[in-house]
C-alpha cells in the first residue's frame, strides 16, 4: 500500500482538493492554504492513499474479521476490532439490524470518509467526499447506511 502525507492536492494537480461550505456554497480549499490538521493528529488524518490501495486495506480487515488467514492473524484483527464500550482501535462497533458492524469515520475538515465492515454479510462499504461540512457528513453516513442495509440484506439472502 502506497501512502503519502499531507493534503492530497499537494501530491499533484490531478489530486482532489477539499471543500468548505462558505455562505451555502462549496468552496475549494487550496492545499497550500493556511488550514492544516494539527500535528498531533497527522497520523490519523493526514495520510492518504489511492483508492485501489485503500480498498485492499479494507478487504484485508474484512477477511481478518471473517477469520481468514493473511499476513496478520485473525486474532490480530479481532483485537483491532474488539470494542471497549462501543469503540475499538480506530473503529466504532455499531448494531446494524442485529449484526455487529465495524465502522470508521474520518474527517479532515475538508474531506470526510465512512468505512463500514459487515463480515457476516461479506460486505465492506467505503464512501468518501471532498467536503467535510455537517451536511456532507450526514449525506455520506446515510449513503453508507443505505448501502449496508440494501446490499447486506442481499448478501445474507444469497447464502
Amino acid at each position: 500500500m502506497e501512502v503519502s502525507f499531507g493534503w492530497p492536492g499537494l501530491q499533484g494537480a490531478e489530486q482532489p482538493w477539499g471543500h468548505w461550505l462558505v455562505g451555502g456554497v462549496l468552496t475549494p480549499h487550496a492545499p497550500d492554504g493556511a488550514y492544516h490538521l494539527p500535528d498531533l493528529i497527522h497520523p490519523a488524518g493526514d495520510v492518504n492513499a489511492a483508492l485501489d490501495d485503500y480498498i485492499r486495506f479494507v478487504q484485508l480487515h474484512l477477511r481478518g474479521l471473517q477469520e481468514r488467514e493473511s499476513f496478520l492473524s485473525p486474532a490480530t484483527f479481532r483485537k483491532l476490532h474488539q470494542p471497549v464500550g462501543s469503540y475499538a482501535l480506530g473503529w466504532f462497533i455499531v448494531d446494524a439490524e442485529g449484526a455487529a458492524v465495524s465502522q470508521h469515520l474520518g474527517n479532515a475538515g475538508t474531506f470526510f470518509a465512512v468505512v463500514a465492515l459487515a463480515p457476516q454479510a461479506d460486505l465492506g462499504v467505503i464512501v468518501f467526499t471532498n467536503a467535510g461540512h455537517p451536511q456532507a457528513q450526514r449525506a455520506v453516513e446515510q449513503m453508507g447506511t443505505d448501502i449496508l442495509r440494501i446490499w447486506g440484506r442481499v448478501a445474507q439472502d444469497d447464502r
